[in-house]
């Protein structure tokens, strides 16, 4: 948990009307997908040993909104058999589910059924019922929860445009300024790969000020990204850094990996770690470690990401 004086120098640019409730919003939003996580097994273990494991199949995470509606159309094996096909199609079209046919679904779903008690299909379709039931309402606050993530990011930016352009009018700044404004940092930061509305909304609420700064070692370290070293006498180690802020290095880990999901130059990096030998995490804090000196300094010079730019630069590295 980060000190106060770590909390004062965070907002010390967040304007004080914003303070609490980005804070609030920023930090408050995570505490909600536990929740859907801590019901998943008891759906899980319910399906699975009392009526259709087949519907694990189909999908195993069973809080998308077509899964819980397929399982209220045909929640029994018996009832598989009588639903037609195009009523299965028509479920897919109106979620937009491309990855399986509705012949695929009623092919695994109209498999041998496990043999059970009598009276077992009723208890546990009640309690199935029970427990989507909280699961839409989970799922309901967490999309309003990200709706509210979106507008604050968008009132800070706005208010830090603001607060931009009245302190040029005090300075006697010119408007050609080539000077980046601060009101740019979220959108700079917005253009990086693996950087979604909860990175980014973990980064402003826990290094805004580090961001503000350009402080890309104090950001390596409460990241942990930067290694620690041990010296005694003629012994020499290098650890990883175990006190670090757990939501920037949750955020950072997860920035790492969709960067290597969606972005060649972090997925080349990552692969060539991997035959290195290093491990999975080791070789996440590398791309991310790559990541947070290209955000430096974009926010340096106030541009967006451009992968081509990095292409060019290793062209002509490789050339030279």
């Amino acid at each position: 948990m980060p000190s106060g004086r770590t909390l004062r120098l965070c907002t010390n640019s967040i304007p004080p009307a914003l303070r609490s409730s980005c804070f609030v919003i920023y930090r408050e939003r995570p505490k909600i997908s536990p929740s859907r996580k801590r019901s998943s097994p008891i759906r899980s273990n319910s399906i699975s040993g009392a009526i259709s494991p087949q519907f694990l199949e189909l999908e195993p995470d069973l809080s998308q909104p077509w899964i819980r509606e397929l399982w209220n159309r045909i929640p029994t094996p018996e009832k598989t058999k009588r639903i037609r096909i195009g009523t299965v199609a028509k479920l897919l079209a109106q979620h937009k589910i491309r990855k399986i046919s509705a012949e695929q679904i009623l092919k695994i779903l109209r498999q041998p059924a496990a043999t059970v008690a009598e009276g077992t299909v009723e208890g546990a379709m009640g309690a199935i019922k029970t427990a989507f039931k909280q699961l839409a309402v989970t799922m309901e606050e967490l999309n309003a929860t990200l709706l509210q993530l979106d507008e604050t990011t968008e009132k800070l930016a706005a208010s830090l445009q603001a607060n931009d352009q009245a302190s040029s009018l005090r300075e006697g700044v010119p408007a050609t300024d080539p000077t980046p404004a601060l009101h740019q940092d979220i959108a700079i930061l917005r253009s990086i790969p693996g950087v979604g509305r909860i990175v980014l909304g973990i980064l402003l609420a826990e290094a805004f000020h580090r961001f503000e700064k350009r402080d890309r070692a104090a950001l390596r370290c409460l990241t942990g990204i930067a290694p620690v070293t041990r010296r005694s006498g003629k012994q020499h180690f290098v650890v990883r850094r175990v006190a670090t802020l757990p939501r920037l290095r949750d955020a950072r880990y997860h920035w790492a990996r969709v960067a290597v999901q969606r972005d060649p130059l972090s997925k080349r990096k990552y692969a060539t770690l991997r035959q290195r030998g290093h491990q999975h995490a080791r070789a996440l804090r590398s791309v991310a470690d790559r990541l947070i000196s290209v955000a430096c300094a974009m926010l340096q010079h106030g541009s967006l990401y451009d992968p081509s730019r990095e292409q060019a630069t290793a062209s002509n590295r490789s050339n030279g």
